[in-house]
């Protein structure tokens, strides 16, 4: 008999399905399990499965849900299990077949009647149900990748520059930016983006409504942050702050008062929470605080308003000093109060926002259109028209109506991470529910892991649900304790750290977030689980040396087990990725290693730029210093010069004329300079991918690639640059930017999966063994200007409400709404930041393993975090790491041994390249008429990109080992599939058929026995196996799909062809396509045949059909 876990009680009491609860479950709680359990529960009462909708926030997690409820179903036909915690399922599972069995559903053979669904899915779905209410016509393509899509709605408003009254707001918005109108447009562009936060108000007002209702929200904001500041002062101290104001103010009467104490004078009143004493409570700020930050004044003279001769007061206000050092708490928050605003806009800051508004509104309808033309909308349209199709709350539509009667019970997964967009929408559907009337709403998620604000994410909305219900829904919070993943050691770790560090009050507005404290399920284990290893100075090489030594010491002693890096940014695998692979390390990291950051898609996208643009002088600057010319920065200078106002390739011509050139240089450069010029001419001749390569080879590109995957990158780019590229040429190379980092390596090989690298975001849900944070020390990038800054935040009874401030003048200070919006956001963000160090320390089972550097300067004697790192959150619990200083001095700017950079990479002088080896080039012959080719589903160029990405994933598959795939893996690839054929260029319409064509050629290879015979494990095997050959029609680049050594030492060639065959005879189609491509396949084997002697044999293999073809057979 297992003993009673900690929280049972609250486990049962959510399975009680008369009521409505809202469940924080921490991380390893077994939430998945009790959404499973609450849903079964639900299923023994309803009238239809139908009346039930669980909501989740991804596909992986709703069909988590649903495999397991389907799979309690199944196992409830059998024996009771043993384990008490798997009864209550099975039980469940048992009552729930025999309400089947009565009402008839037969669930299991109708699996798709259970309603658990994203909540993209549930808005998509309500569109489509009522076209014209959702302003919905045919039902559009819902993309993931609309950036193209606002910036041509963004250009599309700035023609209207002179225009009316869209024309002159855009003036006004212009005068602010310095006229500079590309700024306008990226900004424009990216508040379309997040248009369903900001678009409600600015459409639904006059503008003296909007006005008012903003002012309200800034009144109400202010309100919230006294009502902070009164309840953390201890009994007695307002008192005393106030009548020591009162005293420093009248001895600087008449005087000018170097601090706000003015509001102090003749005042006998104690100050109201209340933004009309605003005044009053920042001069209680200012009375103890220094000029900056949250720093208490350490000189009190007769400046501050006390004069030497007034002893007793002095003393008394020392004492106060004294007595607020120990109250961090209130001095933050005084600092906080000393920097909000009037709660009022000035007439020019609402005439600046009035053409803000009337700008943003304009560009949201230009985006609808641009949606029409393209027949795809992004995500945020579909819920905004989602809401709009259910009507207000006390004037729903139709729509609205027959949901409300239709779903009596509403599961929603992952609450802390609602948007308000996603709140509004639960508030509509549960309109009109009151208490006892048989429906319920079930939130489960955990403040402590709302991670995601960068997708507009409000755990606000969590802890003001908590506090006020939803709508007309009370909801009764339950909380889980019991951690049924990590070790008891690590669990009294986790609590001791973050329970220190956490806020100690809640507080919607700000996002603060308390700790609630775990209970270990397994027992205690060794003391050494938990190890920081401290860095000194940023040494990054030195963490990347020290984590792949205890990855390869982690591996020996723990061979079952697995081993997770996380880490707060990608970029932050700089140094450890190419650690690894030298290592000799096999890892799995998915779109993880952007392949727009290697230095050879830079000097790609140099070269694709000079190609086009041969007046870009910085695009030729880095193709002169690329590689493959490698010219240093003294002969720079001197083509600079001898350039002038001329474009850099005028000298070029005649580089012995050229002023300052080295002789090295000047060697370098005759070589370049004759190339370029040949290739410069052939410029929008012919495609610009086949040139950008053709020109690549020839300089000599591929001479210095040191890594497998620098060739990826190539290749990924010129794959990438012919899906952007338009009549050879390109329109847009902030488009081909996009698609670029939208770029990332192969997984590569998994090792069974032992070695994972990811981000902390991407990590959540997920659990090992082991876990190493790297980085910590590390600090993000800074936020970008926007056009617009906006915060949403609860009042006391729970309704939303807004404050906006627009963008400050170029050159100008932050006036003090947008500065107090930007301080409330940094706030946030550093409450969240904390939160996803929780989320990551949280993954580990058995140990955590941490990597944080901290800088010594000449100015301090101990060893300090940056500010904004994940090490400042930590400190408290890993200072003392540091205790022990590195023997060497501070590290100053000076110092003659600090970091030297890399050495220049460069070809050789005079470097041509090797000939490659020469074949016997088939002659082409022309096929009789007869025997054209057929025709394919699927022609032109989506059936590359999907050929293209088939060839891709089924590399991967290969080198993984094949035996760690199945259909189910190959599905949660979904999205990073169709994100693969996104940056290709396969959008709109056409993208769910296409990453479906793929999902299909990959699950039949795997069922296909030919195909698991192909991608098996062999001798000398080898996938886009790439050789360059010599020809009589000059050099031809092949580039082998599938090529290995059988059991009977033959060699096999196989080359993957992804069409599809309609009618027909398939044997005739096979025949003809084996003729296509006979040729093809013959030099394959005359160019191996010059490398080895033995038997080659060649064929095709068509992953969509399942069907082989030997030629020559």
């Amino acid at each position: 008999m297992t003993a009673e876990i900690a929280d049972a009680g609250q486990r049962a009491g959510a399975l009680d399905t008369g009521r409505s609860f809202i469940v924080q479950a921490p991380a390893g709680s077994g939430k998945t399990s009790l959404l499973t359990q609450r849903f079964l529960a639900l299923l023994c009462r309803v009238e239809s499965p139908e009346e039930i909708v669980a909501i989740t926030f991804t596909r992986k997690a709703a069909g988590e849900m649903r495999n397991r409820i389907i799979e309690a179903l199944v196992s409830a036909a059998g024996d009771a299990p043993v384990k008490d915690y798997e009864k209550t399922l099975w039980q469940l599972g048992r009552k729930v077949l025999e309400h089947d069995r009565k009402l008839q559903w037969n669930l299991l053979a109708n699996p798709n009647r259970l309603r658990v669904q994203t909540i993209d899915s549930l808005c998509a779905g309500l569109s489509r149900r009522m076209p014209v209410l959702s302003s919905f016509g045919g039902q559009p393509q819902i993309s993931d990748e609309s950036d193209h899509l606002y910036r041509t709605a963004a250009r599309r408003t700035l023609q209207q520059i002179g225009n009316g009254k869209t024309g002159q707001a855009l003036g006004v918005l212009l005068a602010d930016l310095d006229n500079n109108i590309g700024q306008l447009e990226r900004l424009l562009a990216g508040m379309l983006q997040n248009r369903d936060q900001w678009l409600r108000l600015l459409m639904q007002r006059d503008s003296h409504e909007m006005r008012a209702s903003l002012q309200d929200g800034l009144r109400i904001l202010v309100s919230s942050e006294l009502e902070a500041l009164a309840s953390l002062m201890p009994s007695g101290l307002l008192e005393r702050m106030a009548r020591l104001a009162r005293f420093a103010a009248a001895n600087q009467a008449g005087k000018d008062l170097p601090i706000p104490l003015s509001a102090w004078l003749e005042r006998s009143l104690m100050p109201a929470v209340d933004p009309d004493d605003l005044a009053a409570w920042q001069g209680l700020a200012n009375l103890v605080l220094t000029g900056k930050g949250p720093n208490l004044r350490k000189r009190i003279t007769v400046k501050e308003g006390f004069p030497p001769e007034q002893k007793e007061e002095k003393a008394e206000m020392q004492a106060l000093l004294a007595d607020l050092e120990t109250e961090e708490a209130v001095v933050a928050k005084l600092d906080a109060v000393r920097l909000l605003p009037e709660p009022r806009y000035s007439e020019e800051q609402w005439r600046r926002l009035e053409s803000l508004s009337e700008v943003l509104v304009h560009a949201v309808l230009e985006l609808q259109l641009v949606f029409a033309e393209h027949g795809e909308v992004d995500h945020a349209e579909v819920m905004l028209r989602a809401l709009q199709a259910l009507g207000e709350e006390d004037d729903p539509t139709d729509l609205a109506l027959m949901m409300d009667y239709r779903i009596r019970h509403l599961l929603v997964d992952e609450f802390q991470d609602t948007s308000h967009g996603q709140y509004r929408l639960l508030r509509k559907l549960t309109a009109g529910w009151e208490p006892g009337d048989g429906r319920t709403l079930f939130c489960v998620g955990d403040p402590m892991q709302s991670i995601y604000r960068f997708r507009e994410a409000d755990v606000g909305l969590y802890l003001q649900a908590r506090q006020h219900g939803i709508g007309d829904i009370h909801l009764e919070p339950l909380d889980l304790s019991v951690n049924f993943r990590s070790s008891a050691t690590l669990i009294d770790w986790v609590n001791r750290t973050f329970a220190a560090t956490f806020p100690q009050q809640e507080q919607p507005v700000s996002g603060a977030v308390t700790y609630a404290s775990s209970v270990a399920h397994h027992p205690q284990q060794a003391s050494d689980n938990i190890q920081f290893h401290p860095l000194f100075d940023d040494d990054r090489d030195a963490e990347a040396a020290a984590v792949c030594a205890l990855v390869r010491q982690t591996l020996s002693e723990y061979p079952d087990e697995n081993i997770a890096i996380l880490v707060r940014a990608k970029t932050h695998l700089a140094e450890i990725l190419p650690a690894l692979r030298k290592a000799g390390i096999p890892y799995q990291a998915v779109d993880i290693e952007s392949l727009a950051h290697h230095q050879v898609v830079r000097d790609l996208t140099a070269l694709t730029r000079a190609l086009l643009h041969p007046a870009d002088r910085i695009a030729w600057l880095s193709l002169l210093r690329a590689p493959w010319c490698g010219l240093d920065n003294a002969d720079l200078l001197a083509i600079a010069r001898a350039a002038g106002d001329q474009p850099l390739r005028v000298p070029l011509a005649a580089p012995e004329h050229i002023a300052g050139l080295s002789e090295e240089g000047r060697s370098r450069l005759a070589r370049i300079a004759s190339l370029m010029r040949d290739h410069l001419q052939e410029a929008r001749r012919q495609p610009l991918a086949k040139l950008v390569r053709s020109t690549w080879l020839a300089l000599g590109g591929p001479a210095l690639l040191e890594e497998a995957v620098e060739l990826e990158a190539a290749e990924r780019f010129l794959e990438t640059l012919s899906a952007q590229e338009s009549g050879a040429d390109l329109e847009d190379f902030a488009a081909l930017d996009e698609a670029l980092e939208k770029l990332f390596a192969p997984p590569g090989p998994e090792s069974g999966g032992r070695v994972q690298v990811m981000t902390m975001h991407k990590s959540k849900g997920l659990e090992f063994d082991t876990v190493i944070l790297p980085g910590l020390g590390r600090t993000p990038r800074n936020d970008n200007e926007q056009l617009l800054n906006w915060s949403y935040f609860p009042d006391e009874d729970g309704n939303e409400q807004l404050v906006m401030a627009p963008i400050r003048e170029t050159g100008a200070d932050r006036e003090a709404i947008q500065n107090y919006i930007r301080l409330l956001e940094s706030t946030k963000q550093q409450h969240e930041d904390l939160r996803l160090l929780y989320v990551a320390a949280t993954r580990a089972r058995k140990r955590l393993r941490m990597f944080g550097s901290a800088r010594i300067t000449a100015n301090s004697e101990t060893p300090k975090p940056s500010a904004h790192s994940l090490l400042a959150r930590l400190w408290p619990a890993v200072s003392h790491a540091f205790d022990e200083l590195p023997d060497q001095e501070p590290a100053t700017p000076d110092e003659e041994d600090r970091e030297r950079p890399a050495p220049l990479r460069r070809v050789p002088s005079g470097w041509e390249p090797p000939p490659p080896p020469s074949i016997a080039w088939p002659q082409q012959q022309k096929p009789a008429e007869s025997e054209m080719a057929p025709e394919f589903l699927w022609a032109g160029t989506t059936a590359k990109h999907i050929g293209t990405i088939v060839h891709r994933y089924l590399e991967w598959i290969a080198t993984s080992g094949i035996d760690s795939w199945n259909e189910q893996r190959v599905r949660d690839c979904h999205d990073q599939i169709a994100s693969a054929l996104t940056a290709l260029g396969v959008m709109g319409q056409e993208l769910p058929e296409a990453t479906e064509k793929v999902i299909l050629g990959l699950v039949n290879s795997l069922e296909d026995h030919q195909g698991r015979w192909i991608l098996d494990d062999h001798t000398a095997a080898r996938c886009e196996y790439a050789l360059t050959v010599r020809t009589r029609g000059g050099l031809k680049r092949l580039v082998i799909d599938r090529t290995f050594i059988d059991e009977e030492g033959t060699r096999w060639i196989i080359d993957y062809k992804t069409g599809l065959h309609e009618g027909g005879r398939l044997d005739r189609f096979l025949a003809q396509e084996a003729e296509r491509y006979n040729q093809q396949l013959q030099a394959y084997r005359n160019a191996l045949q010059q490398l080895e002697e033995r038997e080659i044999r060649i064929a095709l293999y068509f992953p969509l059909m399942k069907a082989w073809k030997e030629l020559d057979a």
